[in-house]
């Protein structure tokens, strides 16, 4: 090889280990730039970021002061469980909003933090309404309850009395808080639906059987449920929360057996690798909840 070849050979290996070199500061400054712009998730629920009236709202250990007349203040301490079924402990808050220069207006909001193996990702806030006094909060088998008295306006204008219990139930659908909203008449049970030869039951936790009625409207995706999960699950019970509203027994054919039946209205969460124990006290937990307030 002649001095001229070897020079652009050398030549040709310095350029490439230049190139590498600057592609790889490249790299490591975009890597920096991003972790820049794209903070971590903070390790508190306190101190998401929370979308509250259309806004972005990040909280400081629980407050937010926006450039608005409107400080977010943390009610109550949040509460945990999973509501994904990621097996991960989500949390659940109730958000004031004192609203400067109006003392009687100051609506109470609920949200909720999704816990992900970064931190905690807030999600939307639901409105309640101002009247709200005192509320509670649990999660159950991936349902979020809210339980809260609305208090109602004397005609005097001054005194106010608890007029009205209302329970509000939330479930998270796509990562975004969805409120469910239960017909009158109607009421939320969690327990384990059976099918098998044609013979459809729900048995609550608390142990009340219930024959499923032949026109449930949620009654195909409860099937459609069991049937997924015995075949991959090997399960011979499918825990659901359903809403629900009492209807007759039939008159013949399958069902007049039982007690009572139940037209199942909604399915409002179906947890995966959980089951519902017979008399576990799910029933008089949310009595307990109930009573607190």
């Amino acid at each position: 090889m002649n001095r001229t070849a070897l020079t652009l050979v050398l030549g040709g290996i310095v350029l490439a280990v230049v190139a590498v070199l600057m592609a790889r500061q490249f790299i490591d400054k975009t890597e920096l730039t991003r972790e820049e712009i794209i903070p971590g998730l903070p390790g508190s629920p306190l101190d998401a970021t929370y979308r509250i009236d259309g806004r972005e709202i990040t909280l400081r250990n629980g407050r937010a002061e926006t450039d608005e007349p409107h400080v977010y203040l943390l009610q109550d301490d949040p509460v945990f469980g999973d509501l994904n079924g990621d097996g991960l402990e989500d949390a659940a808050l109730l958000l004031r909003k004192e609203v400067v220069g109006s003392p009687d207006s100051s609506p109470l909001y609920v949200t909720v933090a999704i816990q992900t193996n970064d931190g905690y990702l807030g999600s939307t806030a639901v409105e309640l309404d101002d009247s709200i006094t005192n509320a509670q909060q649990s999660i159950s088998y991936e349902v979020l309850y809210t339980e809260m008295l609305r208090q109602e306006q004397m005609q005097d204008d001054v005194a106010q009395v608890p007029s009205e219990r209302i329970v509000r139930y939330f479930t998270l659908v796509g990562g975004y808080l969805s409120e469910s909203v239960v017909p009158n008449g109607a009421y939320v049970l969690t327990g384990n639906y059976t099918y098998s030869d044609d013979e459809q039951t729900f048995t609550t936790c608390d142990g009340d059987v219930y024959w499923i009625a032949d026109g449930s409207p949620a009654r195909a995706a409860l099937m459609a449920i069991y049937e997924q999960r015995t075949v991959l699950e090997d399960a011979n019970a499918v825990l659901a929360t359903v809403i629900g509203t009492s209807v007759a027994v039939p008159d013949e054919g399958s069902g007049t057996e039982y007690e009572q039946a139940l037209s199942i209205v909604r399915i409002l969460s179906s947890p995966n690798d959980t089951d519902c124990i017979v008399g576990d006290g799910e029933g008089e937990q949310l009595e307990q909840m109930h009573n607190t307030l």
